[in-house]
């Protein structure tokens, strides 16, 4: 019982930490109902696991190590940054076609 005990704590304190980052990188948007806040603070832990999954999927990978291992000897690298900048440009395409899938702004 004391097991389930600590889980569920430690759920909650995740899941609370990890809303609270959610929040004020929406600010000054929030929840409006109870519904919504429930929500938010029963999905944020999981949403941030999938989404810390997604992250490294896309930057530890084959292509990225073999980048990283022609890149290595310079500081900069347009390779390293071309990389990084088609993969923003694919994530935020996602979003903006799901948004307009949906029929949400």
């Amino acid at each position: 019982m004391q097991a389930v005990l600590k889980f569920i704590g430690g759920y909650l304190v995740l899941s609370t930490a990890a809303a609270l980052v959610w929040l004020l990188w929406s600010f000054p948007n929030y929840p409006k109902s109870f519904s919504g806040w429930l929500w938010l603070f029963g999905l944020a832990l999981p949403l941030q696991i999938v989404l810390e999954f997604i992250g490294e999927l896309l930057w530890n990978n084959k292509a990225t190590r073999a980048i990283e291992l022609k890149t290595a000897d310079h500081a900069f690298s347009w390779v390293r940054i071309a990389y990084g900048l088609f993969f923003i440009v694919v994530i935020i395409s996602g979003v903006i076609g799901v948004s307009f899938w949906l029929k949400t702004p």
